[in-house]
């Protein structure tokens, strides 16, 4: 009986513990939105300057 018990706290813990990296990999995968839209607000200037507004990686033209 007391080995059915250890198997479900060791159980419970290992999902306390995964449940705690998942909300860590949230947190950063918003943080990284975040500095996404950063990043796009500051080179949307720099696009309309160029007059490329497509967004599309081109390779340079020779």
């Amino acid at each position: 009986m007391s080995w059915m018990i250890v198997s479900l706290l060791v159980g419970l813990a290992g999902s306390v513990v995964l449940g705690v990296l998942a909300l860590r990999a949230l947190r950063a995968g918003a943080a990284l939105r975040r500095e996404v839209d950063r990043t796009q607000g500051r080179l949307e200037p720099v696009r309309i300057l160029f007059g490329d507004r497509t967004g599309e990686i081109r390779p340079p033209r020779r």
